[in-house]
């Protein structure tokens, strides 16, 4: 996708901004395609994520699809998939949410884990405090090197060049 100016994504209705809000109303492919990069940086587990989601693997197998992180990146997160297993603290989660300690009581659902799973992460909810995503290790980092851009400003460099 090349990195077009903001006034040739207003004249092609790309991007529509509000003139009552700070809101703006963007294409939808324009912004899979933006947050592509972003979500590629989440600790996806292919092999997992084919298991929960049958309709993957059969993609893949077809070759519909490349592989989990493509379809997690074009479409799994915009349907609310869960990229890897995420582990709920069941205390924590039945204080923040009665309404699933009640769920739970009335076995509706197995445990607050089945109900982050089935429902729970598709409504927005946390399955413990502080929750985000988890991201996928830099490779580099791991192996010992510096993230790029660390160091500069000792050697006196500005990090931004003019």
């Amino acid at each position: 996708m090349p990195f077009e100016t903001y006034a040739a994504l207003l004249n092609r209705k790309i991007v529509v901004p509000s003139s009552k809000s700070n809101y703006v109303a963007i294409d939808r492919d324009h912004w899979i395609a933006l947050l592509h990069s972003r979500l590629a940086e989440v600790d996806l587990d292919p092999d997992w994520y084919a298991r929960r989601y049958p309709d993957v693997a059969l993609a893949i197998e077809g070759r519909i699809i490349r592989d989990a992180m493509q379809h997690y990146c074009e479409s799994g997160y915009f349907e609310h998939r869960l990229p890897y297993r995420i582990d709920v603290d069941a205390a924590w989660y039945i204080a923040q949410y009665p309404d699933v300690q009640a769920a739970v009581a009335q076995k509706l659902f197995g445990s607050a884990q089945d109900h982050f799973e089935e429902t729970g992460y598709r409504e927005g909810r946390h399955p413990f405090a502080g929750f985000a995503l988890r991201k996928r290790p830099d490779p580099a980092v791991e192996a010992g090197a510096k993230p790029a851009g660390a160091g500069r400003k000792a050697a006196g460099q500005s990090p931004r060049r003019h």
